[in-house]
């Protein structure tokens, strides 16, 4: 597991008060981490149970997006995109990630879907549907919060408003949301603190740069191919029809995207594909349409197949390479490295800090670790016979291997001499001895 996997698995391993606590004092809401916190608690602190309720809910969005397209586009745009969805590259990767991406994109999908629902037949019951679904929408991600407001907007706006509905449904839908607002208004104050310490001291999220919009874009489509296959069914899907429901599909699919590009260039960086995945379903849907659109017979099902057949071999070459933004560094490997090296007086030296937090989900515990950032962190003596350097490497960075060689050459001048170095994907272990 990468870093901020082992951050969740942190934060939810103990108890509720905990994982409160903890969860307040990052970037998001707590749902995810309390999915973790059940799935740690029934099943372990292996990497499949933590990763586990990513993939349960990867799995649910690929029925929940039936079920809406269903209820918009028909039957056979419904079964295409759902089908995408089951082979999107993009939505496989973060639904084997113990984050709350796939959760984000589950609960989008089941709040479009409830309201949907609602609209048939309008109850309390089925605006209940709504509440929940939309807490757990903006419970998710920060991102959950844009993606419900827009998708209420949306819905109110080609829904209910031109079409006459009796003042109760209207007022039942309303009702419904309000809940959502006061229900989510706790977590809200805690983030606009965080947003204010942003604010001063800018965010981790590189600057929105063309080539990093590039990249991020191209992890978003999932390659090349797939990417083709569905921009040619979205385009197909949209050219010459007037239809309120498409439209609604495509203000979910274009307004977080640019909203997040617009705030990361006139505030703080603040997008990144997988923050948009919430839009990444509707996207889908809305390419089995064009699929189906001309579809009419018999063929239409032959057709959907040869489709989905064409999507799984251009997922394919994606998932061996894929155009992954933040490779996972591979700490699993340097646990067992150092398990097999380390004696109980040896020390670890981890560069940066932060990725210990890692290594000690796979070593635990470590006798003698230390931290750092720059070599004036280092410790002025350090009491061990051997000391194994842990550094972090992302595309092998020129700064960050010039750090190697920076305490390298500190460690020298303290008495240490270099025995061997030993690379892992995005680490480097260096093994010192006096």
């Amino acid at each position: 597991m990468w870093l901020d996997e082992v951050v969740s698995w942190t934060q939810a391993k103990d108890g509720l008060a905990a994982l409160i606590q903890r969860t307040s004092q990052d970037n998001y809401p707590p749902l995810n981490n309390l999915a973790l916190f059940v799935a740690i608690k029934l099943l372990g602190t292996d990497e499949w149970s933590i990763r586990f309720p990513s993939a349960i809910f990867g799995l649910a969005n690929i029925g929940v997006l039936y079920w809406l397209g269903t209820m918009t586009l028909g039957r056979k745009a419904a079964l295409v995109g759902a089908a995408m969805l089951a082979l999107s590259p993009f939505s496989i990767i973060y639904s084997q990630e113990a984050r709350m991406y796939s959760l984000l994109a589950l609960a989008a999908t089941l709040y479009a879907a409830t309201c949907f629902y609602y609209l048939r037949a309008p109850s309390m019951l089925r605006g209940a549907w709504i509440s929940l679904s939309g807490l757990s929408l903006v419970y998710s991600h920060p991102y959950g919060l844009l993606d419900w407001v827009v998708i209420a907007l949306a819905f109110a706006a080609l829904f209910l408003l031109p079409i006459w509905f009796s003042r109760r449904t209207i007022l039942v839908w309303v009702a419904s949301n309000t809940i959502v607002a006061i229900g989510f208004m706790p977590w809200a104050l805690i983030l606009a603190g965080h947003a204010r310490t942003i604010d001063a001291g800018g965010f981790w999220i590189p600057p929105l740069t063309t080539a990093f919009l590039s990249k991020e874009l191209g992890a978003l489509a999932g390659g090349r191919l797939f990417f083709g296959i569905t921009l040619i069914g979205a385009v197909v899907g949209v050219v010459g029809a007037r239809r309120r429901d498409l439209a609604f599909l495509c203000a979910w699919v274009v307004v977080p995207l640019v909203v997040g590009i617009v705030v990361s260039i006139l505030w703080q960086p603040m997008f990144l594909a997988r923050y948009v995945i919430g839009s990444h379903p509707p996207l889908l849907l809305l390419s089995g349409f064009g699929w189906t659109k001309y579809a009419k017979d018999w063929r239409s099902g032959i057709f959907s197949i040869v489709c989905v057949a064409a999507i799984a071999l251009a997922s394919l070459p994606f998932l061996r390479r894929p155009v992954y933004a933040y490779p996972k560094d591979d700490w699993r490997s340097v646990a067992s490295f150092l398990d097999t090296r380390m004696q109980p007086t040896d020390c670890v030296l981890v560069v940066p800090a932060y990725g210990a937090i890692p290594l000690r989900y796979y070593k635990r515990p470590l006798s003698c670790e230390l931290g750092a950032k720059k070599i004036g962190d280092l410790p002025v003596t350090m009491p061990a016979s051997a000391l194994f350097g842990v550094f972090g490497l992302h595309d092998e960075q020129p700064t960050e291997l010039s750090r190697v060689v920076d305490f390298t050459d500190e460690l020298r001048r303290r008495g240490w001499h270099e025995l061997y170095r030993t690379d892992f994907q995005g680490i480097r272990v260096v093994s010192y001895a006096r």
